[in-house]
Order: C-alpha cells, then sequence, then structure tokens
C-alpha cells in the first residue's frame, strides 16, 4: 500500500509538473502566436499600402501618360493647322500679287490699245480735214484769172491764210495731242503707284512673317537649355521644339526669298513710274510751249 501511495504522490506530483510544463509551453506558444501575428498583420498592412502605392503609382503615370499623349496630340494638330493655315495663307497671298501685277498689266495694255486706237481714228479724222482745206484752197486759186492783173498777190493771199489756218490746226492739235497723251501717262502712272503700293504691302508682309519666324526661333532656341535639364522627361517636347525651329527656318527663309523677289519688282515699277514722270512733263512742257507759240 505505502508503495502505491508512494507512487501516486509521485504520479500527481509529476502531473502537477507537467501540467505547469504544459501551461508554459502553451504560454510561450500564445505568445509566440501573438507575436507572429502582429507581424504578420504588419506585413499586411504594409503589403496592402505597398500596393496601395504601386497601384496609385501606376494610376498616375497612366494619367500622365494620357494626358502627356492629349497634350502632345493636341499641340500637334494645332502645329499642324497653324502651318496648313500659313501655307494658305501664303498661297492666297501669291496669287493675290500675281493677280495684282496681271490686273495692272492688264489695265495699262488695256489703256494703250484704247489711246493706240483713238489716234488712228483722230489721224484719219485730221487726214481728212486737211485734205478739205487743201481741196478748198485749190478751188479758190482756181477761180482766180491767171491773165487778170494782180493774180499773183491775191493767190499769195490764199495760200497765206490757208497756212496760216493750218499752223493754228497743228497747235490745236498738238494742245489736243499733249492733253490726250498726258491724261494717258497719268492713268498708267495712277496704275503703276498702285501697283507699287501692292507690291510694297506683300513684301512687307513677307518680312514681318520672317521676323516673326525669326523671333519665335529665338524664343525656343532659348528653351534648349530647360528641355535638356528635364533630361528623358523632356524628350518628346524637345524633338517637338527642334522640328518647330527647322520648320520655321524654312518659313522665314521661304519669307526672305519672296521679299527679295519683291523688292525687285518694286524697283521696276518704280522706274516705269520715274519714265512716265517724265513723260508727263515733257508732255506738259510742249503743251505750254504751243500755248505760248499759238498766242
Amino acid at each position: 500500500m505505502a508503495e502505491g501511495a508512494e507512487v501516486k504522490v509521485k504520479i500527481e506530483a509529476d502531473d502537477s509538473q507537467a501540467v505547469a510544463a504544459v501551461k508554459r509551453v502553451q504560454g510561450a506558444f500564445a505568445t509566440a502566436a501573438r507575436g507572429i501575428g502582429a507581424f504578420t498583420k504588419a506585413l499586411g498592412v504594409v503589403g496592402f499600402a505597398i500596393q496601395g502605392i504601386r497601384l496609385a503609382v501606376d494610376a498616375i503615370r497612366t494619367l500622365h501618360a494620357w494626358m502627356t499623349r492629349g497634350k502632345t496630340a493636341a499641340a500637334e494638330l494645332a502645329r499642324q493647322l497653324e502651318q496648313a493655315r500659313y501655307e494658305r495663307g501664303v498661297a492666297r497671298a501669291v496669287d493675290e500679287y500675281k493677280k495684282l501685277n496681271s490686273e495692272i498689266e492688264r489695265t495699262i495694255r488695256l489703256e494703250k490699245e484704247r489711246a493706240a486706237i483713238a489716234n488712228r481714228r483722230t489721224a484719219r479724222t485730221r487726214d481728212e480735214e486737211d485734205a478739205r482745206a487743201e481741196l478748198a484752197k485749190q478751188r479758190e486759186i482756181a477761180g482766180l484769172d491767171p491773165t487778170a492783173d494782180g493774180y499773183a498777190g491775191k493767190k499769195k493771199e490764199i495760200e497765206d491764210r490757208y497756212a496760216r489756218e493750218a499752223a493754228d490746226r497743228a497747235a490745236s492739235r498738238a494742245r489736243e495731242d499733249a492733253g490726250a497723251e498726258t491724261a494717258r501717262l497719268r492713268k498708267e502712272l495712277d496704275a503703276k503707284e498702285r501697283q507699287i503700293a501692292g507690291q510694297t504691302a506683300s513684301r512687307d508682309a513677307d518680312l514681318k512673317d520672317a521676323e516673326a519666324a525669326r523671333r519665335e526661333i529665338a524664343y525656343r532656341e532659348g528653351r534648349r537649355p530647360w528641355l535638356d535639364a528635364m533630361g528623358p522627361l523632356g524628350g518628346k517636347e524637345r524633338e517637338e521644339n527642334e522640328a518647330r525651329i527647322e520648320e520655321l527656318k524654312k518659313r522665314a527663309k521661304a519669307s526672305d526669298e519672296r521679299a527679295a523677289t519683291k523688292s525687285a519688282d518694286i524697283r521696276a515699277a518704280q522706274d516705269a513710274a520715274e519714265t512716265l514722270r517724265q513723260a508727263i512733263a515733257a508732255a506738259l512742257g510742249h503743251d505750254a510751249e504751243a500755248a505760248a507759240w499759238s498766242a
């Protein structure tokens, strides 16, 4: 019995220690579990946060790419529209310039043709008038008696009278011709001056466009350091900036060349206008001389 009791006591003692040990182990595991849970929970929060940041970054990148793409497309469209508008404007200006010169030359040509027709008509009328005057003179002379006394004196009187009439007609015709020629020359001069004004305005527009292009070139060249500092982020804009510079250089060169051609046209028209002024002065001088002579 004593042995049995002893054994029982040991068992109970061992059981108590075992239970305590188990509880201690359980406590350790529980503590470890709580730590692991907190750690895994923290990892979960961090993972969620990281995932959220990644999603946000991806969203920003996507939005930036979309906005950049839209901005780039809009800028390219605006550039194309501006270039198309410029090209249409140039084509229209060239057509208007050609039309101006053509219209002025046509006006001058038609005026000369009308003057030539009028001159031919006037010459025919004058020839008929001179022929009638000569016929009348010859009839008067034929009506004289060559055997009568004073025949020679009467004949000379008739001839002198018709000569004076012819001189008067000549002076009147000179004044008429000078007036008509002056009027025609003035019309031609007016047309030339309109041509010069139109050519000058067109030339000045080309020079203004070339200067505007050079100003934009200077502005865009000044942006190069800033775009270079942006590195890869400024690649697209830098490329567009350089393309625009090349486009503007061609535009300025074309405008300068058009302006140079028009300057040559202007000088030629100015020379023609000066010749017309001299011709008008000569015609007016001739008119004054004819008036003085007839007086």
